[in-house]
């Protein structure tokens, strides 16, 4: 044999063998492990046990477990349709016993458990077909929540069985004896039934309550009732063996049911907390998370799994955020939340448990059925939750109430406490919240009546002695006081109280009842607005306002009282203005409170400083004070010291030097024959000789004052022959001294303000009093 005939030879055997090859490798041909099948075992569960395989086409090819005998024999099986490409199962189960048996092979359509959380498995029809290796085929059972077949085993036989799959997932698969699923299957449609019929109940109930009470809670929740029915009717079969559904339309059902229950689970927390009261944020976050839902509705048409998984998502995130903020609106007191607390740690528990069984973590059959239960019976506890928001104060809100417990429940909501004095007994019964409120001991201000004067303040004391003796001798009336009681810090707390008297049946009185409010801030409120109202908030000296009526207060006694002789200064500080300019505001309300400080030390108890513009303050001195003979020159001497008081001001980085300008004007002495009316050109001419003694001629006067300045150095400004600056004459300041006072002592006050820019010759001749000051003359 040559070389090529050879070569020739062992290609052909290595092509054999690799087509030997490729015709044992088409399909699995490695046998199956038998199971033993126990007589008396009333369930086996071949999840873990099947060999799962796939082929490239409509026929498999497996070879069988060893028989009795030891031979393995090869069986092809070919799909349902022509063409398809399925998936298979291949198990083997093995008789050794000397009866037949007769066992159910079921696989449920849907199960909760190791379902999923992305893209779960939403049930459908699990297995096509079975074929087995020898004796009688298995037979399909009608069943509407699995595939189940009733598979026969000859004594002694190990039968190899070959089941084409419907889809690629077999979450379960089961081999039951018959009276054992049968016992199975009753007792679980003894609970679904329990379960359903409760839910129903629950939803209908609810529904009623909606009815009936119209707020939006009622029909949250009874929206969430209905959710939950529609999920258990579809998880337990009970809607599809009243309405015949597809495989596919129940997995759309099934995912639209899951929606519906995340949206009304937010609603109702929604609802229940009226979330929308705390903040607007509150609304706008629900309201795009309803709409996300609703759009999962659509969703569930074309992507059913998807759609499941993200209302899984928001049923674990409604639970988690809802027990956070409820716990968060517990803190702040709020009732709702604190009676939901319970119930909503109930739900974040179920939640938790269906994600450990959605995830496989949980394996028994039983997990299923009680996670509904407990789904159901979360719904219960809420139910009771809004039916006892439904009957609390019912008959208040149907006006259910009489007037007595009408007054109370408006005394209760007003806040006011309860005085009450037992006439007869003469004891007093005030609410624990006053002597909480004063800082008291309980019952510190219980007892008879007299026993308040001493928390009382004695201003106060005569009105509510003369008050309560008014009330028992009248027998009628009303009792508006307001007075102070003591604390124990020593500080006093206002009081408004307000009683009626109770008559009895023989006309006298019985009780005297009413309330106490505290009026403590309303009574500071009024007393700082005065305050406010007629003084300085800078300097806090009286304002114009106030100066005017003093002011026309000491006209008042100049009238009465011939010796009665005011001095009346306006005090202008030199440019004001620059300084706020320069150095700033605050360096100039440094200056205006530094020279009110040093003007107040001068004054005495019938003397006035005022604030009576930016920079100009005014003053009165010996307002009401009647002066001896010689005391005018004394006064005059404190005029002079007002007018030469001064020292530097330290501002802020510097010290301001900044001159006064200040003019005075005293009242002066009426002349002879002063009962006589003057005509009006004699006032016009008085003789200089008419001002005080104690002044110099001419009356009223300008000048800078001497020395450094009120507020530092200052040189002199040359001032012409009538002792008036030049560079003062008709500015602002002046107009605004002659509109110092403007009432009836205008013409006074145009001397007074006025003479401080003018000649002295020339106020002379402007001062003028009203006729009312001088009495009219005698007909001698």
């Amino acid at each position: 044999m040559t070389f090529t005939d050879r070569c020739l030879r062992l290609g052909l055997a290595l092509a054999g063998l690799a087509l030997w090859f490729a015709l044992a490798t088409a399909g699995p041909a490695a046998a199956v492990e038998a199971v033993r099948v126990p007589v008396d075992a009333p369930v086996l569960d071949l999840t873990n046990i099947v060999e799962r395989n796939r082929s490239d086409g409509d026929v498999i090819q497996i070879s069988t477990a060893p028989g009795p005998d030891g031979i393995v024999r090869r069986i092809a099986v070919r799909a349902r349709e022509s063409g398809a490409r399925p998936d298979w199962i291949v198990f083997a189960l093995t008789n050794d016993s000397d009866e037949q048996i007769d066992r159910l092979l079921v696989a449920p359509f849907h199960r909760l458990i190791g379902s999923g959380v992305i893209w779960p498995d939403l049930g459908d029809s699990r297995i096509e077909a079975v074929t087995a290796s020898q004796g009688i085929p298995p037979e399909r059972e009608a069943s509407t929540d699995a595939d189940v077949f009733l598979i026969t085993l000859d004594p002694g036989t190990t039968v190899t069985f070959v089941a084409e799959l419907k889809s690629s997932n077999l979450p379960q698969l089961y081999l039951y004896e018959q009276e054992a699923y049968r016992q199975k299957t009753n007792g679980l449609t003894l609970y679904k039934g329990i379960i359903i019929g409760i839910a129903g109940l629950l939803a209908l109930f609810l529904t009623i309550i909606f009815v009936v009470k119209g707020a939006v809670i009622f029909p949250a929740a009874a929206a969430l009732a209905w959710a939950v029915l529609a999920y258990a009717g579809l998880d337990f079969g009970f809607f599809q063996r009243i309405f015949p559904l597809t495989p596919a339309i129940e997995r759309i059902y099934r995912a639209g049911a899951e929606v519906v229950l995340a949206a009304t689970l937010l609603v109702f927390l929604f609802a229940y907390l009226n979330l929308a009261r705390w903040h607007v944020r509150y609304s706008h976050v629900t309201i795009v998370w309803m709409l996300g839902l609703a759009a999962l509705v659509g969703l569930a048409v074309v992507d059913a799994p998807m759609a499941s998984g993200i209302a899984r998502i928001s049923i674990a995130a409604v639970a988690a955020v809802g027990f956070v903020l409820i716990l968060h609106l517990a803190t702040h007191g709020y009732e709702r939340a604190v009676m939901l607390i319970p119930t909503w740690f109930l739900l974040a528990v179920w939640v938790t448990a269906a994600g450990f069984t959605v995830t496989g973590q949980f394996q028994r059959d039983l997990v299923a059925p009680a996670l509904l239960g407990g789904l159901v019976l979360i719904v219960l506890l809420i139910g009771f939750t809004v039916i006892q928001h439904a009957f609390a104060g019912s008959g208040l809100s149907q006006g259910l109430v009489s007037d007595t417990e009408r007054r109370a429940l408006a005394l209760s909501g007003s806040g006011d406490l309860v005085f009450d004095w037992d006439v007869s007994a003469d004891k007093i019964f005030v609410s624990p919240q006053i002597e909480t409120l004063l800082g008291l001991p309980k019952g510190s201000l219980e007892g008879s009546a007299s026993r308040w004067f001493e928390h009382m303040h004695v201003a106060d004391r005569d009105r509510y002695r003369v008050s309560l003796d008014a009330v028992l001798e009248q027998r009628r009336g009303k009792l508006n006081l307001d007075l102070r009681l003591r604390a124990a810090g020593g500080n006093y707390h206002w009081f408004n109280l307000k009683a009626r008297p109770v008559i009895g049946s023989d006309g006298e009185v019985v009780r005297v009842i009413g309330t106490l409010a505290d009026v403590t801030e309303q009574r500071t409120a009024q007393e700082r607005m005065l305050h406010d109202a007629v003084h300085d908030n800078l300097t806090g000296l009286p304002n114009r306002k106030l100066f005017q009526d003093r002011l026309s207060a000491v006209f008042g006694f100049c009238r009465a009282d011939d010796n009665i002789r005011p001095t009346v200064l306006v005090i202008d500080i030199d440019r004001f203005k620059q300084v706020n300019e320069s150095v700033g505001f605050s360096a100039g309300d440094s200056i205006l409170l530094t020279l009110a400080r040093r003007l107040g030390r001068l004054l005495r108890a019938q003397d006035t400083l005022a604030r009576i513009g930016g920079d100009t303050f005014a003053m009165t001195l010996g307002g009401a004070r009647p002066v001896r003979p010689g005391a005018g020159g004394a006064q005059g001497r404190r005029a002079e010291e007002c007018r030469t008081r001064h020292g530097p001001c330290q501002a802020p980085g510097r010290q301001q030097d900044r001159g006064l300008r200040a003019g005075d004007a005293d009242r002066p002495q009426r002349p002879a024959g002063a009962g006589e009316r003057s005509a009006p050109g004699d006032r016009a001419r008085r003789d200089p000789g008419d001002v005080p003694a104690d002044r110099p001629a001419g009356g009223p006067h300008h000048r800078r004052l001497r020395g450094a300045g009120a507020l530092g150095p200052s040189a002199r400004r040359p001032a012409d022959a009538a002792g008036l600056p030049r560079h003062r004459r008709g500015n602002r300041a002046d107009r605004r001294s002659r509109r110092l006072c403007d009432g009836p002592d205008r013409a006074r006050a145009r001397g007074l303000a006025g003479g401080a820019r003018r000649r002295p010759a020339d106020l002379r001749q402007r001062q003028r009093l009203e006729p009312a000051a001088h009495p009219p003359r005698s007909a001698a």
